[in-house]
């Protein structure tokens, strides 16, 4: 039997680190208002030979770009990221990042505007979330529902001992946090333990709570290397860390896409993909499912963009 080759798939950080080179078929020209246009031949389609249209000849589509436009082609040259042009646009028009909101698998919190979840794996009893970027890891989250004979001290101490410090040098090793903590126990954490870690240049801070609804214990590691993260930052995030009330409805919300569950609904399965962002969710024989493609996935569907291309050429 002969199958279909599994296309490979291109993630978000794939994206952001690709770089835009321009069509060398388009010509450009300026018009009398002054706007920047693009010019570029295309062959029609097949099915608008039904249409009575001629598909040998070959048409000329026309784009106008506003200024936000025209900055973005003049750096289309193969030099800059994805990410980068962002970066550059971001800084010339002095915009502010908002923070993004959160929600996985019962437990929200808010991230400053470029952290976004690396890696996902696990399920409502025990899973872990990686964030940063497409160079570094920022924050580690990792989450595990208490056995009958967990405590705060055992778990911590469990953690501690992976991280190579012994439990008699912990105090020396790992500097405590109080405002940090306090941080947390106004939130509704209970048995908060916040501890920053230095070893040579590398600083870390490392936090413990038990959650106030589920009574799962979370861990989080910030890691202080970076340039874009500190301990006000850590401050922030740890005041907004919650577990949704259990007689309300369970939010979830990953990049952008924000939804309102009722209780009880599983996690089946998800996709994060750039233009394809779904989720999927059943309790017994009800199933919701919540999905937000592009215009571009929508178009190339489960073909490849060369494929899809050539067509055109």
């Amino acid at each position: 039997m002969l199958r279909r080759a599994k296309r490979p798939t291109l993630t978000r950080h794939d994206s952001l680190a690709s770089r835009i080179v321009p069509n060398p078929h388009v010509v450009e020209k300026v018009n009398d208002d002054g706007v920047l246009e693009l010019s570029l031949p295309v062959r029609p389609a097949r099915w608008t030979r039904l249409m009575g249209q001629a598909t040998g000849q070959p048409l000329v589509k026309t784009f106008r770009l506003d200024p936000m436009g025209q900055e973005v082609w003049k750096h289309c040259a193969g030099s800059l990221t994805v990410e980068q042009l962002i970066d550059r646009y971001v800084r010339q028009r002095s915009i502010e990042p908002s923070d993004s909101q959160l929600a996985w698998q019962g437990i929200c919190l808010k991230l400053p505007a470029g952290w976004n979840p690396v890696t996902i794996s696990g399920s409502r009893h025990k899973g872990q979330l990686r964030i940063g970027d497409l160079h570094t890891t920022t924050m580690e989250l990792f989450w595990q529902h208490a056995t009958r004979f967990d405590a705060a001290e055992r778990v911590w101490r469990h953690y501690l001992k992976r991280l190579g410090i012994p439990w008699r040098l912990a105090s020396q090793e790992l500097a405590d946090c109080p405002m940090l903590a306090d941080r947390l126990h106004n939130a509704g954490w209970r048995q908060p333990r916040v501890g920053q870690l230095r070893r040579g240049a590398a600083r870390s801070i490392h936090a413990l709570a038990q959650g106030p609804v589920s009574g799962r214990f979370v861990l989080i590691r910030f890691d202080l290397s970076g340039p874009h993260i500190g301990r006000r930052q850590v401050a922030d995030i740890l005041a907004t860390l919650s577990e949704p009330p259990p007689d309300g409805p369970e939010p979830w919300s990953i990049y952008g896409l924000s939804v309102q569950l009722p209780r009880p609904m599983r996690l089946v399965r998800h996709r994060l993909q750039p233009g394809h962002l779904l989720l999927h969710f059943q309790r017994r024989s009800m199933q919701v499912i919540w999905e937000r493609r592009t215009f571009a996935r929508q178009i190339l569907g489960d073909r490849d963009l060369a494929v899809w291309l050539r067509q055109y050429a």
